[in-house]
This record gives C-alpha cells, sequence and structure tokens, in this order.
C-alpha cells in the first residue's frame, strides 16, 4: 500500500497533499468516507433547519390569520421532521469513524443522547404535567441537546487530529469553548434570574427595558456567529474527508 497521506496536512503541489503520518497504512478509509457522507448530512440537516426557521417566521408573521397558510405550516412541519431524521442518520453514519482515531466513543455518547431526546420528545403525550414537574422537560429539552453537542464538537476535535488538520481542530476546539462560555453565562442567567422576586424583576424591567433590549441582541448575535461557526467546521471537515486531495478553503467565519 501506498504510504501516501491523502489526510495530513498539505504542503500543496497542485492542490495534492503529500505529507505523511505514522499509522496511515492501519486506516480503514471506507469506514471513514462513511463519516465524511455522515457529516455532509448533518450540514445539509442544518441548512434545512435555518430555511425552515425563517420560511416559518416569513409565514407566522404575514399570513398567520389566513387559513390558506395551514397547509404550508404542516409542509414544513413535514419537512422539519425529515430534516431531523437526516440528522440523525448523519449521526449515525459519523458512528462508523475508525476506532484508531479515538472519537468512536465520543460520538457514540453523543447519538445515544440524541436518540433520548427524541424518545423523550412523547413523553409529554404520555405523562402530562408529571413531564414538566418531574424536571424532565429541562433535563430532555436542554441538558440532553447540549450535552449532545459538546460531545460531538470533541468528536470533531479529534477527529480533526487523526485526519492531520490541526487547523481545523484549532476551530472546532474554539467554538467548543464559544459553547461553554454560552451555556455557562445561560445558567448564570437562569440562577439569577430564579433568585429576584416578581416584583423585583417588574421593577427592574421598568427601570432597563432598553438595557434588557441590548442583552437580548447581543445574546442572539452570539448565538448566531456560534451557530454559524458551528455548522462551518461541520461542513469543512466533511469535505476534507470525502475530498482528501482538495485543499478545503478555510473560512474566515471560524
Amino acid at each position: 500500500m501506498s504510504d501516501h497521506n491523502p489526510f495530513a496536512t498539505p504542503t500543496v503541489q497542485h492542490d495534492v497533499a503529500t505529507a505523511q503520518y505514522p499509522g496511515y497504512e492501519n486506516v480503514d478509509f471506507e469506514a471513514l468516507r462513511k463519516t465524511g457522507i455522515g457529516l455532509g448530512l448533518i450540514y445539509a440537516a442544518l441548512v434545512l433547519m435555518v430555511l425552515i426557521g425563517i420560511l416559518g417566521g416569513v409565514l407566522g408573521a404575514t399570513g398567520r390569520a389566513s387559513v390558506t397558510a395551514m397547509p404550508l405550516f404542516n409542509v414544513l412541519g413535514i419537512i422539519g421532521t425529515v430534516t431531523g431524521l437526516a440528522s440523525i442518520v448523519g449521526s449515525l453514519l459519523c458512528v462508523t469513524v475508525p476506532r484508531l482515531s479515538g472519537a468512536k466513543g465520543l460520538i457514540i455518547a453523543s447519538v445515544c443522547l440524541q436518540l433520548a431526546q427524541w424518545l423523550f420528545a412523547f413523553a409529554p403525550r404520555f405523562m402530562g404535567a408529571l413531564y414538566l414537574t418531574s424536571g424532565l422537560g429541562v433535563i430532555t429539552g436542554i441538558v440532553l441537546p447540549v450535552v449532545s453537542t459538546l460531545l460531538f464538537m470533541l468528536f470533531l476535535n479529534r477527529l480533526a487530529h487523526f485526519i492531520a488538520r490541526e487547523d481545523f481542530a484549532s476551530r472546532a476546539k474554539r467554538v467548543l469553548i464559544l459553547q461553554g462560555i454560552g451555556v455557562s453565562a445561560g445558567l448564570v442567567l437562569s440562577f439569577t434570574a430564579s433568585g429576584l422576586s416578581l416584583s423585583r424583576l417588574r421593577f427592574a424591567g421598568a427601570r432597563s427595558g432598553s438595557l434588557s433590549m441590548v442583552l437580548v441582541v447581543g445574546v442572539g448575535l452570539y448565538a448566531i456567529v456560534v451557530f454559524l461557526m458551528y455548522a462551518n467546521i461541520i461542513n469543512a471537515i466533511g469535505k476534507a474527508i470525502r475530498n482528501p486531495q482538495k485543499r478545503v478553503v478555510t473560512s474566515h467565519l471560524g
């Protein structure tokens, strides 16, 4: 087998990677290719989710009172379900990542949490009010997706190291840190708000409405930037795996 490693950080000669790394001959490239396809599906699902959100917002703003808009909402709901399934399939394909990468356990844990979140999505129908009072709503709606996403970013970081793309590994680590900051800030704000009485919250809202608006806009922009960086690195690593002989253009975002 050739010692050429198409995944190593390239020394470019007509867009062909020529670097090598130890252990290349033991890599299961077919499994790695499936991982790349899985990342492509996840990225496509993210793009579709954004489009569905935008279209849903437009319909809600312009046709909320129109009966004719309801079929469109139903169609968007069906597309959203299919998109979610595509994301799950993509994640399952990522589980095929070679054990040699050291990332298999991370993606398996992430996918298990995703599947648990999907299963618990049906819990309100059977548990009713108990679902909310037991705290399952918080666990399934916040804890599971947050932990799953953080594990997925760790998986991407490990995978980037495995394909010898340290630039992508740095970007994945940066996104992970920003996500951690966002989660930590959200927890601090939640505990701070829960410690205030309703009257104090009303008073604070009356005195600092503009400040609250600035905070909301700031948080929204932060979330959008992190999301774009998140989607960007998924796409970049997926392309690097599926097209190892081509240079993946490094985005300025991330």
